[in-house]
């Protein structure tokens, strides 16, 4: 039997008008190409990944999507010192024999975009996933796993070719960067097999102290209500953020209810987005405006937020859920330091790294970030406001110093799991 050697067989199509059109004359597309999978993929990452660095511990894993292979591999990263991370990196080689790769990258701390190529690996952002076309026709799927341990990871290119793993440990000791590299028929595949095995990864790791487990386990067992809750997931919902941006108040929310009701529009849902709060800085931008108040602000609201919630539930009562929009430390600033919040919470000014956004900013110190929460969601609930969209949670990691992000991290995300557990069931959105 003949056989055909690995690689993508060119080919073209045609198309008849009112004669026969090469496609990618009429296009300006490349050729397409036939790949030619083998029936059995060679075992062992050395196949797929060469000369990758002897420092990674690399195991091969059961897989729980058939027809693929899948590794774990980890690597030591260095420990903190003071404000300073510890920063590590680490070879994986050079993908094998590939024709196209595709990297998901961090554009900026809370955006994740696409970039592709079809010769040497080179992503011009710090990449959290990477896939391989290889010239068999199989696919190798890389996945950067970050928060375990406080060690995030990433990938980047060298010039050379190869695929480094850059690691980046809070921890004030040693840490591991963990990889998983899966090889499948399919990409579908390949992704599923990082993507199980990354659940099972992070299921396994427990970041919450045993008080904060405890009332956890007492949120959920006594505060999560049994609720009827399909119009919450699947009935219409409203966002003042596409229409009415942040020139926001109680009016315009009424007027655009309205507009949608006589169109015969039934909305069950509504979400007031951003720039209901009471906030400093009047006129300038959204990074230099902290919260100051957990009522809402009187220009907008005049009669407060339970005014306004109350007169949506009577003017419409088919708006079964309400929710407010916040930003997890406040607002795009943070927290003013000459507002009640800060009055009446302790409050820190931490560093955030340079930029858009760069700068300094007041936080509630991690001491109160619990009471905080527990206040402000009991306000909300009592104010007629039965859920929340919590926004803006990349701020953790923008701040620059690696004891800042140690001790407000799992604090910030702990407090806010309990107290929305706590005071919204499962209606949030984060």
């Amino acid at each position: 039997m003949a056989t055909l050697d690995a690689g993508g067989k060119p080919y073209q199509l045609k198309f008849v008008r009112a004669a026969q059109i090469w496609v990618n004359e009429h296009s300006g597309q490349k050729d397409g190409a036939l790949y030619f999978q083998p029936y059995n993929p060679p075992a062992g990452l050395e196949n797929y990944l060469k000369d990758y660095s002897e420092d990674l511990a690399v195991n091969q894993v059961e897989s729980e999507t058939p027809h693929t292979l899948l590794w774990s591999m980890t690597s030591q990263v260095e420990a903190a010192e003071g404000k300073a991370s510890g920063i590590t990196d680490t070879s994986l080689g050079i993908p094998r024999s590939f024709s196209n790769w595709f990297s998901l990258v961090r554009i900026w701390s809370p955006w994740l975009g696409p970039r592709h190529g079809d010769s040497q690996f080179s992503p011009t952002e710090d990449a959290v996933l990477s896939a391989f076309l290889r010239m068999d026709g199989l696919h190798l799927v890389l996945l950067a796993i970050s928060g375990i341990d406080e060690v995030l990871t990433v990938f980047r290119p060298d010039g050379e070719g190869n695929v480094i793993v850059h690691s980046k440990n809070d921890s004030t000791e040693k840490g591991q960067a963990r990889v998983l590299a899966a090889v499948g028929t399919t990409f579908n595949t390949a992704m599923a097999a990082v993507m199980y095995q990354a659940r099972k990864l992070v299921a396994g790791y427990d970041t919450m102290s045993k008080t904060d487990t405890e009332e956890m386990q007492h949120a959920l067992e006594e505060d999560v209500k049994p609720q009827y809750l399909e119009n919450w997931y699947d009935g219409l919902t409203y966002c003042t953020w596409n229409a009415l941006g942040q020139d926001l108040n109680e009016q315009k929310i009424l007027d655009a209810l309205n507009v949608l009701k006589d169109k015969g529009i039934e909305v069950t849902n509504l979400i007031i987005d951003d720039n209901w709060q009471s906030l400093d800085n009047h006129g300038q931008s959204q990074f230099k405006r902290g919260w100051t108040d957990f009522e809402a602000n009187k220009e907008g609201f005049p009669q407060g937020l339970r005014h306004t919630a109350t007169a949506i539930r009577e003017q419409h009562p088919n708006i079964q859920h309400i929710a407010v929009w916040h930003a997890l430390l406040g607002y795009w600033g943070a927290i003013s330091p000459h507002g009640n919040i800060a009055r009446n919470y302790k409050t820190r000014v931490v560093r955030k790294a340079e930029g858009l956004a760069g700068g300094e900013m007041t936080v509630v110190h991690e001491d109160d970030v619990p009471r905080m929460y527990d206040d402000f969601y009991r306000f909300l609930l009592d104010s007629g406001i039965d859920s929340v969209k919590t926004d803006a949670q990349f701020f953790l990691d923008l701040m620059d110093d690696a004891d800042d992000r140690r001790r407000f991290m799992k604090t910030y995300q702990d407090a806010w799991t309990i107290a929305s557990l706590r005071y919204f069931s499962m209606k949030t959105i984060s």
